[in-house]
């Protein structure tokens, strides 16, 4: 039995994308909050749209804040929408609306705050706000403070109430509007009191200072300096984005849909691996992935998944439901089919939701479902992924031919050792993301993608560069798309099972990779049949072919490996060059 390390400190939280229960979240996470805080998010979705059955505020939030002896938070990001739980969990929007002037009073209560970004308050109604929290932070406010109002519109109201305050704030607030705001806003200021006001794009590249891409999520908790041995580093996968797919925008000369109709020219039946189908009788690929677990209701999947176990020590009986998203949005990258997506609320410059969205490379796989990562605390143990890989190379019925990996651990463990070479002599190809630590430490590949033997993937931007997260080491075979990466979302309740989120980081580029291998293997049986595809399903040879399509395959780079995959570069060539490649790798 692994001992479990002390707490993990933070710097930054964010709810975002975390369904969960907020009540028992903060009452048994397993990290504690450093004393000052870089970033407190509140903005989620499900904040406002999912927990609406469940007994859900933000008291154990505060008493969190109060236990672990926060000083400070630089920035506290408010819920884009005005909610308040009741006691009976249900919830409704306040006829007197408050604008989180009573939590911020709260927070006030127990630590100092920099700057409030404040999108909630807005139109007609926004002026009271503004005073409300002018007279609280008058009379509450502990230092220096900035407040940002990016919504507030100028409707005409008379605002002119807002600076007439029962008393003057001890210490300066400055206050931000936008722009229009400008010539409206020329009364006297109380003491101590300023205005600023900037052009709606300045106001989004200070939100892009406050959250950026690159910010860490909530689950950044597992890749902190002070992490536990065995905590998983790999879900600092960011959720702030606008562009569409690698396949459709970003990353369109990686010519995946070309790749497909070549392999479909060979069986002559056109556009079917596009639509996830393979000719009958033909033998297909399994894909497995080890994560948080998957959404099964979700339309990217259409009852493909054939195999789900759940390995986490697990309190509740929540068996392999995704809750936080990671697992789902991997799996569909790697295996996910085409759907009409439901895009995030206030998601600007996409395609219309009527036109189907191409999210993942091998959609004609079948997939397994091993949860290794515990919804209530989003823990992870070396030893549940050992038991996750014997699990699947003892399967008597299903056939695994890819495993795809997005979960890492910052130590040794010789038993996950074992059971990844265990998992690679059956035949099985095991492809790892690296980790999202960037170029922090010399040794910042997590295991098992530090494994020799296993397919190690980094991340590359939307240009084919490196990503500023994607670590550096001789582990490093390839780069795959792991910039804005569109794919399936967890949550479906405002979404009817057709949501999409963009996720950044080599959690994204490893299953790419995982769905090249699947698709290879496709090529190997419609090319040779059943001799070429055994003679493929060995991880040494996979990486062999793989080399063939990156862009440095006689070159290899710590920080890029072989460089980045495109499988066109092997698919355009034909049947007799895949042919020659795997000829080539016997005889060497």
């Amino acid at each position: 039995m692994y001992k479990m390390a002390e707490k993990t400190s933070i710097t930054s939280f964010n709810v975002d994308d975390l369904d969960i229960d907020i009540t028992k979240y903060f009452s048994k996470s397993n990290y504690k909050f450093a004393p000052a805080l870089k970033l407190v998010s509140l903005d989620s979705k499900y904040i406002y749209q999912v927990l609406t059955k469940k007994s859900a505020n933000f008291e154990p939030f505060l008493s969190k804040l109060q236990k672990d002896g926060v000083l400070e938070i630089s920035c506290l990001y408010l819920p884009q929408e005005d909610v308040h739980f009741k006691g009976d969990g249900s919830k409704t929007f306040l006829p007197e609306l408050r604008g989180y002037v009573d939590l911020v009073e709260k927070i006030l209560g127990v630590c100092k705050i920099k700057t409030i970004y404040c999108p909630n308050i807005r139109s007609t109604s926004g002026g009271q706000l503004v005073k409300k929290f002018l007279e609280m932070v008058a009379s509450k406010g502990q230092s220096d403070m900035v407040m940002i109002f990016p919504k507030l519109l100028n409707t005409g109201a008379d605002f002119s109430s807002i600076w007439k305050l029962t008393e003057s704030p001890k210490h300066k607030i400055a206050l931000v509007f936008l722009k229009e705001w400008e010539k409206v806003f020329a009364q006297p200021l109380p003491r101590n009191i300023s205005r600023l006001f900037k052009t709606e794009s300045d106001m989004q590249q200070d939100l892009q200072a406050i959250k950026p891409p690159t910010s860490t999520l909530a689950l950044n908790i597992f890749c902190s300096d002070t992490a536990p041995s065995f905590s998983p580093s790999l879900f600092n996968d960011s959720t702030l984005s606008s562009n569409l797919f690698w396949q459709r925008h970003t990353h369109q000369y990686l010519k995946v849909e070309n790749s497909w109709d070549r392999l479909d020219e060979i069986v002559n039946n056109k556009d079917a691996l596009k639509e996830g189908i393979l000719k009958k009788g033909e033998h297909g690929v399994v894909v497995a992935v080890l994560d948080t677990g998957i959404n099964e209701q979700h339309s990217a999947f259409s009852n493909r998944i054939i195999a789900k176990k759940n390995f986490t020590e697990t309190d509740d009986n929540d068996l392999v439901v995704d809750r936080n998203g990671h697992g789902t949005h991997c799996a569909s990258i790697a295996a996910g089919e085409s759907f009409k997506p439901n895009y995030p609320p206030r998601t600007a410059n996409l395609p219309p939701e009527e036109l189907h969205l191409y999210v993942g490379v091998a959609p004609f796989a079948q997939i397994v479902n091993a949860k290794i990562v515990r919804s209530s605390d989003g823990h992870s143990k070396p030893e549940w992924m050992a038991k996750a890989l014997d699990w699947i190379v003892d399967m008597k019925d299903i056939n695994v031919d890819v495993v795809s990996i997005s979960v890492g651990y910052n130590q040794y463990s010789q038993m996950l050792r074992n059971a990844v070479l265990r998992a690679i002599l059956k035949g099985k190809i095991v492809v790892c993301a690296a980790s999202n630590d960037g170029r922090k430490q010399q040794t910042n590949i997590a295991f098992p993608a530090r494994f020799g033997d296993v397919i190690c993937i980094g991340s590359h931007s939307a240009n084919g560069q490196p990503s500023q997260s994607s670590p550096t080491g001789r582990e490093i075979d390839f780069m795959a798309p792991g910039e804005t990466v569109w794919a399936a979302s967890s949550t479906n309740s405002e979404s009817q099972n057709r949501g999409v989120i963009p996720f950044n980081g080599t959690s994204c580029a490893a299953p790419f990779v995982a769905g090249i291998a699947a698709l290879t293997l496709v090529a190997a049986q419609r090319i040779g049949g059943k001799d070429l595809r055994s003679k493929v399903s060995d991880v040494h040879v996979m990486r062999e072919i793989l080399r063939k399509m990156s862009s440095m395959p006689g070159h290899h780079d710590e920080s890029m490996g072989y460089g980045n995959i495109d499988p066109w570069r092997v698919f355009n060539y034909g049947s007799d060059y895949f042919k020659q490649i795997v000829d080539d790798i016997y005889r060497a």
